[in-house]
Protein backbone atom coordinates (compact mmCIF):
# COMPACT_ATOMS: atom_id res chain seq x y z
CA UNK A 1 0.00 0.00 0.00
CA UNK A 2 1.40 3.36 -1.06
CA UNK A 3 1.35 6.21 1.41
CA UNK A 4 0.19 9.68 0.50
CA UNK A 5 3.12 11.89 -0.37
CA UNK A 6 3.56 15.22 1.35
CA UNK A 7 3.05 17.63 -1.47
CA UNK A 8 5.24 20.69 -1.60
CA UNK A 9 4.44 24.09 -3.07
CA UNK A 10 5.92 23.27 -6.48
CA UNK A 11 3.71 20.14 -6.60
CA UNK A 12 0.71 22.29 -5.74
CA UNK A 13 1.59 24.79 -8.48
CA UNK A 14 1.74 21.95 -11.00
CA UNK A 15 -1.60 20.58 -9.76
CA UNK A 16 -3.16 24.06 -9.99
CA UNK A 17 -1.94 24.38 -13.58
CA UNK A 18 -3.44 21.01 -14.48
CA UNK A 19 -6.72 21.88 -12.79
CA UNK A 20 -6.81 25.14 -14.74
CA UNK A 21 -6.54 23.03 -17.92
CA UNK A 22 -9.64 21.11 -16.84
CA UNK A 23 -7.69 17.89 -16.28
CA UNK A 24 -9.57 15.28 -14.22
CA UNK A 25 -8.10 14.15 -10.86
CA UNK A 26 -7.20 10.69 -12.18
CA UNK A 27 -5.10 12.24 -14.96
CA UNK A 28 -3.53 14.74 -12.56
CA UNK A 29 -2.48 11.91 -10.25
CA UNK A 30 -0.84 10.08 -13.17
CA UNK A 31 0.94 13.21 -14.42
CA UNK A 32 2.27 14.07 -10.93
CA UNK A 33 3.50 10.47 -10.57
CA UNK A 34 5.23 10.65 -13.94
CA UNK A 35 6.82 14.07 -13.38
CA UNK A 36 7.79 13.89 -9.70
CA UNK A 37 7.67 10.14 -9.00
CA UNK A 38 5.35 10.61 -6.03
CA UNK A 39 1.96 9.11 -5.28
CA UNK A 40 -0.84 11.51 -4.47
CA UNK A 41 -4.48 10.79 -3.81
CA UNK A 42 -7.67 12.38 -5.12
CA UNK A 43 -8.33 13.97 -1.74
CA UNK A 44 -5.06 15.88 -2.06
CA UNK A 45 -6.05 17.12 -5.51
CA UNK A 46 -9.43 18.26 -4.19
CA UNK A 47 -7.79 19.98 -1.24
CA UNK A 48 -5.45 21.94 -3.55
CA UNK A 49 -8.45 22.77 -5.75
CA UNK A 50 -10.45 24.08 -2.80
CA UNK A 51 -7.53 26.06 -1.34
CA UNK A 52 -6.55 27.71 -4.63
CA UNK A 53 -9.84 28.04 -6.47
CA UNK A 54 -9.33 31.76 -7.20
CA UNK A 55 -5.92 31.17 -8.81
CA UNK A 56 -7.31 28.24 -10.82
CA UNK A 57 -10.14 30.42 -12.14
CA UNK A 58 -7.72 33.16 -13.20
CA UNK A 59 -5.52 30.63 -14.96
CA UNK A 60 -8.55 29.15 -16.70
CA UNK A 61 -9.43 32.54 -18.17
CA UNK A 62 -5.92 32.80 -19.63
CA UNK A 63 -6.01 29.16 -20.76
CA UNK A 64 -9.29 29.60 -22.63
CA UNK A 65 -8.17 32.92 -24.12
CA UNK A 66 -5.33 31.13 -25.93
CA UNK A 67 -7.67 28.76 -27.78
CA UNK A 68 -6.69 30.27 -31.15
CA UNK A 69 -3.13 29.08 -30.59
CA UNK A 70 -4.33 25.49 -30.95
CA UNK A 71 -3.70 24.59 -34.60
CA UNK A 72 -6.95 22.70 -35.18
CA UNK A 73 -8.90 25.80 -34.09
CA UNK A 74 -7.68 27.54 -37.25
CA UNK A 75 -9.74 27.09 -40.42
CA UNK A 76 -6.62 27.01 -42.63
CA UNK A 77 -5.11 24.16 -40.60
CA UNK A 78 -8.36 22.19 -40.70
CA UNK A 79 -8.58 22.64 -44.47
CA UNK A 80 -4.95 21.54 -44.87
CA UNK A 81 -5.69 18.40 -42.87
CA UNK A 82 -8.75 17.68 -44.99
CA UNK A 83 -6.52 18.08 -48.04
CA UNK A 84 -4.05 15.56 -46.57
CA UNK A 85 -6.92 13.11 -46.05
CA UNK A 86 -8.10 13.72 -49.62
CA UNK A 87 -4.63 12.92 -50.98
CA UNK A 88 -4.34 9.88 -48.71
CA UNK A 89 -7.67 8.60 -50.02
CA UNK A 90 -5.94 7.95 -53.36
CA UNK A 91 -4.27 4.96 -51.70
CA UNK A 92 -7.61 3.19 -51.18
CA UNK A 93 -7.74 0.38 -53.71
CA UNK A 94 -11.50 -0.19 -53.71
CA UNK A 95 -12.86 2.32 -56.24
CA UNK A 96 -16.17 2.90 -54.49
CA UNK A 97 -14.54 3.42 -51.09
CA UNK A 98 -11.87 5.69 -52.58
CA UNK A 99 -14.48 7.90 -54.27
CA UNK A 100 -16.63 7.88 -51.12
CA UNK A 101 -13.68 8.95 -48.95
CA UNK A 102 -12.67 11.68 -51.38
CA UNK A 103 -16.24 12.97 -51.63
CA UNK A 104 -16.43 13.14 -47.84
CA UNK A 105 -13.26 15.22 -47.84
CA UNK A 106 -14.58 17.52 -50.54
CA UNK A 107 -17.89 17.93 -48.76
CA UNK A 108 -16.16 18.69 -45.47
CA UNK A 109 -13.91 21.23 -47.16
CA UNK A 110 -16.90 22.91 -48.77
CA UNK A 111 -18.73 23.08 -45.43
CA UNK A 112 -15.60 24.52 -43.82
CA UNK A 113 -15.26 27.19 -46.52
CA UNK A 114 -18.93 28.13 -46.23
CA UNK A 115 -18.70 28.21 -42.45
CA UNK A 116 -21.26 25.44 -42.00
CA UNK A 117 -19.16 23.14 -39.84
CA UNK A 118 -19.11 23.29 -36.08
CA UNK A 119 -16.65 21.64 -33.74
CA UNK A 120 -18.17 18.46 -32.34
CA UNK A 121 -20.96 18.27 -34.95
CA UNK A 122 -19.72 14.90 -36.16
CA UNK A 123 -23.07 13.12 -36.04
CA UNK A 124 -24.61 15.50 -38.56
CA UNK A 125 -21.55 15.34 -40.81
CA UNK A 126 -21.50 11.54 -40.68
CA UNK A 127 -25.17 11.33 -41.47
CA UNK A 128 -24.85 13.73 -44.38
CA UNK A 129 -21.73 12.09 -45.80
CA UNK A 130 -22.97 8.53 -45.41
CA UNK A 131 -25.60 8.92 -48.16
CA UNK A 132 -22.89 8.41 -50.78
CA UNK A 133 -22.72 4.67 -50.03
CA UNK A 134 -26.09 4.31 -51.78
CA UNK A 135 -24.79 5.73 -55.09
CA UNK A 136 -23.39 3.79 -58.03
CA UNK A 137 -19.86 4.57 -59.23
CA UNK A 138 -21.26 6.72 -62.06
CA UNK A 139 -23.46 8.67 -59.64
CA UNK A 140 -20.48 9.20 -57.32
CA UNK A 141 -18.37 10.56 -60.17
CA UNK A 142 -21.22 12.92 -61.18
CA UNK A 143 -21.62 14.06 -57.55
CA UNK A 144 -17.88 14.65 -57.30
CA UNK A 145 -18.00 16.91 -60.37
CA UNK A 146 -20.93 18.84 -58.87
CA UNK A 147 -19.08 19.34 -55.60
CA UNK A 148 -15.89 20.44 -57.34
CA UNK A 149 -17.88 22.94 -59.38
CA UNK A 150 -19.51 24.32 -56.22
CA UNK A 151 -16.12 24.57 -54.53
CA UNK A 152 -14.66 26.49 -57.47
CA UNK A 153 -17.58 28.94 -57.34
CA UNK A 154 -17.44 29.32 -53.54
CA UNK A 155 -16.68 32.85 -52.41
CA UNK A 156 -13.41 33.12 -50.55
CA UNK A 157 -13.71 35.62 -47.69
CA UNK A 158 -11.64 38.79 -47.91
CA UNK A 159 -8.65 38.97 -45.60
CA UNK A 160 -8.46 42.14 -43.52
CA UNK A 161 -5.06 43.10 -42.18
CA UNK A 162 -4.90 44.66 -38.75
CA UNK A 163 -2.91 47.88 -38.71
CA UNK A 164 -0.49 48.42 -35.85
CA UNK A 165 -0.75 51.40 -33.52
Amino acid sequence: MAFKAVIKNYHKEYIVTLLAEYRPPKEIIALVKKKYDIVIWPTQVYKVRDQRREIINKLRVAYLKDITEIPIAQKKVRLERVEEQYVAANQITNTERRINAKLKCLDHAQQEIEGKTRMGDTFLNFQQNNIFTEYTNEQLIKKRREILTKMKKARVPDVIEAKGN
